[in-house]
C-alpha cells in the first residue's frame, strides 16, 4: 500500500455508492487528478494508516460514516489533521438535531411548520397546540433519519404520550400535519439537494419515495427558484456542501421546509432501486464534489 498524502480521497463502502463513485472517479480522473477509494476491502488497513498519521488527504468526501464506525473516525482524524471533509464531521454531527435546525430556520425566516418540542424527563403542556391545530399531527424525534420512530397519524394525547415514549431519549417535534396542495396534477412535494453551491430541484412522493426532475413549465421555474433560495440559505447557515432539504406547498400554496436537512443523502440511482436518484442527478453531484474538491488543490 502506497502511503503519504493524496489529493483526493473518497470513503464509502454501502453498495448504493457503486455508481456515484464511478462517477466521482471518472470525474476526478478527467482533471487529471487521482482519487484514492477507502473501501471495505482495504479499511482496515487504511484506518490504522490513517490515524497513525501515515496516510492523509488533501480533501476526502466521507460517504460511510453512518454505515460503519471505523469511517467516522477516519473522517474526524483527518479533519484534525487539517483535510478539507465533505461533509465535515463536527458540522454534521452539530445540525444533525431537528430541534437545533427548526429554532435556526424560524429564527431566520425560513418558513417551517407550527412546532411544539417535547423533552424526555420535562414537563411541556401540548394542550393548547393541539386545540388551535388540526389533527392529524406528525411527531418525529429529534435526531435519525429515514422516517425511523416518525408518527404521521396522531389524534389524540395519548397518541402523542405513546410516541414519546418510543422516542424516550430523545427530544420530540410535534408539528401540524401538512397536506399538500396539488400543482400540475401531482401532490406539490418536493426535495433540493444541495451539493457545493449548486441546487438541484426534484418533484419527491413521500409515500414511494420516487423522485422526477422538474421540466421546464412556470410553475416549475417558480418553485425551482424558490428551492433555491431555501436551499442556498440553509448551506449558508449550517456549512455543509452535501445534503437534501424538503418542502411541499400547503393549501394556500405557500413553501413550507417539512424535513430540514437530509445528510448524508441517498446515492443509489433509480435503474437499481425505485426510490433511487435520477443517474443524470447522480453524475451531477458526483462532478460538483469532484470540482469542489479540485479547487482546494
Amino acid at each position: 500500500m502506497k502511503r503519504g498524502v493524496y489529493d483526493i480521497g473518497v470513503g464509502w463502502g454501502h453498495p448504493a455508492d457503486q455508481v456515484f463513485a464511478g462517477f466521482f472517479r471518472e470525474a476526478v480522473k478527467k482533471k487529471g487528478i487521482e482519487v484514492r477509494e477507502v473501501t471495505y476491502g482495504n479499511l482496515e488497513e487504511d484506518f490504522k494508516e490513517i490515524l497513525a498519521g501515515r496516510l492523509s488527504f488533501r480533501v476526502f468526501v466521507d460517504r460511510s460514516s453512518e454505515d460503519h464506525p471505523a469511517f467516522a473516525l477516519i473522517a474526524e482524524r483527518l479533519k484534525r489533521g487539517g483535510s478539507h471533509v465533505v461533509n465535515d464531521p463536527v458540522l454534521a454531527a452539530k445540525f444533525g438535531s431537528k430541534a437545533l435546525l427548526h429554532e435556526l430556520f424560524a429564527k431566520e425566516g425560513i418558513p417551517v411548520l407550527p412546532t411544539v418540542f417535547l423533552y424526555p424527563g420535562k414537563k411541556t403542556s401540548f394542550a393548547s397546540f393541539i386545540k388551535k391545530e388540526r389533527p392529524p399531527f406528525v411527531l418525529k424525534p429529534s435526531h435519525g433519519g429515514g422516517g425511523d420512530y416518525v408518527v404521521l397519524t396522531a389524534r389524540t394525547a395519548k397518541d402523542i404520550e405513546r410516541a414519546l415514549q418510543d422516542n424516550a431519549p430523545d427530544a420530540t417535534l410535534l408539528q401540524s400535519y401538512l397536506a399538500p396542495s396539488s400543482l400540475l396534477g401531482r401532490a406539490a412535494w418536493f426535495r433540493a439537494i444541495f451539493v457545493a453551491g449548486t441546487v438541484i430541484s426534484l418533484w419527491w412522493d413521500p409515500h414511494s419515495s420516487f423522485y422526477e426532475v422538474f421540466a421546464s413549465t412556470a410553475e416549475e421555474k417558480r418553485i425551482s427558484q424558490e428551492l433555491e433560495k431555501i436551499a442556498l440559505r440553509i448551506a449558508g447557515l449550517t456549512g455543509l456542501e452535501l445534503f437534501s432539504t424538503e418542502a411541499a406547498l400547503n393549501g394556500e400554496g405557500e413553501i413550507k421546509v417539512v424535513d430540514y436537512v437530509n445528510q448524508p443523502i441517498d446515492l443509489n440511482v433509480q435503474e437499481r432501486a425505485p426510490n433511487g436518484l435520477p443517474t443524470p442527478v447522480v453524475r451531477t453531484i458526483a462532478s460538483q464534489l469532484a470540482l469542489r474538491a479540485a479547487a482546494f488543490l
